[in-house]
């Protein structure tokens, strides 16, 4: 069969592979056939009848979160100009200041980095493409400062006016796709960086109590795909819990 293959260097090409190939198979059949190196591993991506097939230095961890009482702040702080975005953006920041291994950056492929600040890129649809502006230092910024560097970073980045170190700086980056309705998908891990976070929409959901009663819940499925180069599971599971308690219980965004 054939396979598509995509690299983020912007190579692309059909090659033929057989149904029992692994995807180290694949990239050395592009070594040896098409004459191309394949590196590094988390740089690349293969794709075959819409399957996002992920080489094995990077893992995911995804789970289903309660945002109920997020989504009832959003409605008190809203009128100040505050979207679900960067109440996102805020709790990942906190997360992050937890959890500094999943903060950090691999920038040669072969050493790891911890970063002095949390910066968080935020994937916004432009013309012609997608640009990821810096919340630079979101755990330290206040909801409503952080809300109105928001406001001023996609104004810039739809006027095409972001400096490069508006969108290049990054420690972490984050998608939202849940405001196009959007369930659930899986984000591509930026070069260098340890860590992406995928977020669906929140949707109803019934749900059973400790006390055996029924209620409904919005609920959101968070992916995250991380080099574990750097991150291991047990890191990651460790901050995708301390996400959703910020989620779960959002009166410290506003702190």
């Amino acid at each position: 069969m054939k396979v598509f293959v995509k690299t983020l260097k912007g190579t692309h090409f059909d090659i033929e592979v057989n149904p029992t190939d692994t995807v180290t198979d694949v990239k050395m059949n592009i070594e040896n056939v098409q004459g191309q190196q394949v590196y590094p591993a988390d740089q690349q991506m293969l794709i075959h009848q819409g399957k996002v097939l992920k080489d094995s230095t990077t893992m995911e961890e995804n789970g289903v979160t309660d945002n109920s009482f997020l989504v009832i702040m959003l409605t008190k702080v809203k009128p100040k100009g505050v979207t679900m975005t960067v109440l996102l953006a805020k709790a990942v920041a906190m997360a992050l200041a937890q959890h500094p291994v999943v903060n950090a950056s691999c920038k040669d492929g072969k050493s790891f980095t911890y970063n002095s600040s949390v910066n968080i890129a935020v994937a916004v649809a432009i013309d012609g493409g997608l640009i990821t502006p810096v919340l630079q230092d979101a755990d330290k910024l206040d909801l409503y400062l952080l809300s109105q560097r928001w406001k001023e970073l996609v104004s810039k980045a739809r006027t095409k006016q972001l400096q490069p170190n508006e969108y290049n700086s990054g420690t972490f980056t984050l998608s939202n796709l849940g405001m196009f309705g959007v369930d659930r998908f899986d984000a591509i891990l930026p070069p260098g960086q340890g860590a992406i976070m995928a977020v669906g929409a929140s949707k109803p959901t019934v749900v059973a109590g400790k006390d055996g009663f029924f209620s409904v819940k919005n609920k959101m499925q968070v992916n995250v795909t991380a080099d574990h180069r750097i991150v291991y599971g047990a890191d990651l599971a460790a901050f995708l819990q301390t996400f959703a308690k910020i989620i779960e219980n959002p009166e410290s965004l506003t702190m």
